[in-house]
């Protein structure tokens, strides 16, 4: 089941004063943007300066860079657009944007001044095409595939001065496909040539390696992050075909001997990029959009709530691209291809206990998924009430407006059915896509996913 929390404005307006405590890893969606000309929206990233949040996010096919001011997520603004630069891969450091091209060959990268939000200013210095790019907090950047760069970016951010390289075509270590920086550490993904490196960047201009972790399982070594004591690791695999897992869990407390502890798998959809905060993990997930994993047991993750941004399905490489849960706020971005941006907030505290829960939220409600689904052009919704209580059931489309209200009042215990011919409330057919129907009662609300299908 695909479950999306309410957007906090709409579940104000539904439930009033009173209090509704969303379970621990739960998504809320905050707000959604469609990026104007959009033709491929790839990765996000996040910038920060007076107070302000904003979101960056490139266009790979459309070669620019959006730059939204995302402070408020229910009313965002774009407030520029970078054109003509590569935009595969954007990420921040200090008032800088760093970009790619995706290509492996030529000198594409880019910096862009982003001290003016509304006016980046592009240096016209280039750098080494990349793939993807990641950038440490000291300012060490690293460019992936072709082979691995460490470039420093502190002494003069304009121009980065170029530490180390290894190219696996001449007997290096490294192919590179991605990375991600933890203090002395690199975690480097190394594609389908070479697999998961573990580097010791104490000093960037002569990098060790301190674990090699070589699964023939592992189709390709895309992506991944690790915990922040360094004890547990998480390695995407983007061409995972189901049964294959498309995200491996190890073991690094022992950098001698890594060993694999858990898999988690979509039968239905193609895992993408993953950030760790505390101990969830951030995933862009494609087809299935967004999720957010409880690793507080390593050996065993949970997915807590997921929000699907895309109305695709099937394993493939459409849907969720980007993901980015650093903000100061605790916000998460969420790029997807088709759909643009998407803010969400994630509850991050401890889940209340079974007698905290029913002290706070009678679970006397249970709503269940309509059929058929997909629809076209009627479908029923079933709930069931322990008790007589008033009931409130509305539909939203994916970017959490309201569509129309089915039930509203109050309602006798048992089993209910209410029917939705995909008309809005003043009678006009709604267009194909994902919506979410959500029943408020006696302080519980539940949410459940329906896909129209015309």
């Amino acid at each position: 089941m695909r479950r999306s929390a309410l957007c906090i404005a709409i579940l104000a307006t539904l439930i009033g004063p009173r209090v509704v405590r969303a379970a621990r890893g739960d998504i809320t969606l905050l707000g959604a943007m469609s990026l104007p000309n959009s033709v491929f929206v790839s990765d996000v990233w996040g910038y920060e300066a007076n107070g302000r949040e904003y979101a960056i996010i490139g266009d790979w096919f459309g070669n620019k860079v959006f730059v939204v001011d995302a402070t408020d997520p229910a009313a965002m603004i774009l407030v520029a657009e970078i054109s003509n630069i590569p935009a595969f891969d954007v990420k921040v450091w200090g008032d800088y944007l760093y970009t790619c091209d995706g290509n492996r060959t030529g000198l594409d990268s880019r910096v862009i001044d982003l001290t003016d939000p509304a006016n980046p200013v592009v240096s016209p210095n280039r750098f080494f095409s990349a793939h993807n790019i990641s950038i440490s907090a000291t300012g060490m950047m690293t460019l992936e595939s072709p082979g691995i760069r460490f470039f420093d970016v502190s002494a003069d951010p304009l121009n980065p001065t170029l530490l180390f390289a290894d190219f696996n075509p001449n007997g290096g270590r490294s192919d590179g496909h991605d990375s991600t920086p933890h203090g002395n550490r690199l975690y480097d993904f190394g594609g389908s040539d070479v697999p998961t490196i573990i580097w010791d960047v104490t000093d960037p201009a002569n990098p060790d390696t301190l674990a090699i972790i070589d699964d023939p399982n592992i189709v390709f070594h895309h992506s991944g992050d690790a915990t922040a004591d360094g004890n547990t690791l998480l390695i995407c695999d983007e061409l995972a075909p189901h049964p294959t897992p498309d995200i491996t869990v190890w073991d690094i407390s022992d950098l001698g001997s890594p060993s694999q502890t858990a898999t988690i798998a979509d039968a239905n959809a193609t895992v993408h990029n993953v950030y760790i905060r505390g101990d969830l993990a951030f995933v862009s997930y494609y087809t299935a959009g967004f999720k957010v994993i409880d690793l507080s047991v390593p050996s065993a993750p949970v997915v807590l709530d997921e929000y699907d941004t895309s109305q695709l399905t099937g394993e493939g490489f459409l849907g969720a691209f980007g993901v980015y849960p650093f903000t100061t706020s605790g916000r998460v971005y969420v790029s997807d291809i088709d759909n643009g941006l998407f803010v969400f907030s994630v509850d991050t505290t401890t889940a209340l206990t079974s007698s905290e829960q029913s002290s706070v939220v009678p679970q006397t409600v249970v709503l269940q998924q309509n059929f058929p689904n997909p629809f076209n052009p009627t479908t029923t919704i079933r709930f069931e009430l322990g008790s007589a209580a008033r009931v409130t059931l509305d539909v939203f489309d994916v970017r959490g407006r309201h569509i129309r209200t089915l039930a509203d009042g109050r309602r006798p215990a048992g089993q209910h059915t209410v029917d939705w011919d995909g008309r809005d409330g003043g009678g006009v057919e709604v267009a194909s896509g994902v919506y979410f129907y959500k029943l408020l009662s006696a302080g519980t609300l539940e949410t459940r996913r329906m896909v129209l299908l015309k």
